[in-house]
């Protein structure tokens, strides 16, 4: 027997200031969403870690909700967004429809995706009043400091 080192996958802590000042600084487009993806759960269902390395799964979905408008989230939508559900080695990303979430929706010219890794920040679910309050703060220009817990 060969000894094997052993994996582990190191984080940082996914954080709403850190996405949005990632976004606001890629070169892609991206838009604030918030509302739930609709499409069939088995697609992007977590799966275990292993030994073997994973593949990149996607699923076609369909958002409804409201895009950030720069002051709220005020403008009702649907659109049709792939989701991709990254690996990383032996760890991979998963996410659940019919969830609440604010999502960092990528534009590229009126096609839409969003990518969720392994160790999240592009979607976080549940969110609550003051996550809301930290987007429209960090886009006025105000506090918009990621959280250093890790």
């Amino acid at each position: 027997w060969l000894a094997q080192p052993a994996l582990a996958l190191s984080c940082i802590p996914p954080d709403l200031a850190r996405a949005y000042i990632e976004a606001d600084a890629a070169e892609e487009s991206y838009l604030i969403g918030l509302g739930r993806f609709a499409f069939p759960a088995e697609t992007l269902a977590p799966i275990p870690a292993s030994r073997d390395l994973r593949e990149d799964r996607s699923a076609s979905a369909r958002f409804e909700g409201r895009l950030f408008s720069g002051r709220g989230f005020d403008f009702e939508t649907t659109l049709d967004v792939e989701i991709t559900a990254r690996c990383l080695g032996h760890w991979c990303a998963s996410f659940a429809p019919d969830v609440e979430v604010i999502a960092f929706i990528e534009d590229h010219d009126g096609e839409f995706a969003l990518t969720v890794g392994p160790c999240g920040g592009s979607a976080f679910a549940e969110p609550t009043h003051a996550d809301i309050a930290r987007i429209v703060s960090c886009h006025a220009g105000e506090a918009c400091e990621p959280t250093k817990e890790y």
